[in-house]
């Protein structure tokens, strides 16, 4: 799994890296091994941008009602 995959579906059962993310915290991303790209996109919000770097348009959720995991989008 790329760290930008790990890092969204981990934002669906940690709570404080979810948090972080929304809140644009650059703390919560130390450990990953993100491209300057992924980070900014990650902690912008920038849905484009993390579509365009996943390769995939087919889904993508990391706020709080989304389920992300490698198969995508989950109910």
């Amino acid at each position: 799994m790329s760290a930008l995959r790990e890092v969204l579906h981990r934002s669906n059962h940690d709570l404080r890296l979810r948090t972080g993310l929304r809140d644009g915290d650059p703390d919560v991303l130390t450990g990953f091994d993100l491209t300057e790209e992924e980070a900014s996109a990650l902690l912008a919000g920038d849905e484009n941008a993390l579509y365009r770097l996943l390769g995939d348009t087919k889904y993508f959720f990391i706020r709080e009602n989304g389920n992300y995991d490698d198969d995508g989008l989950t109910a």
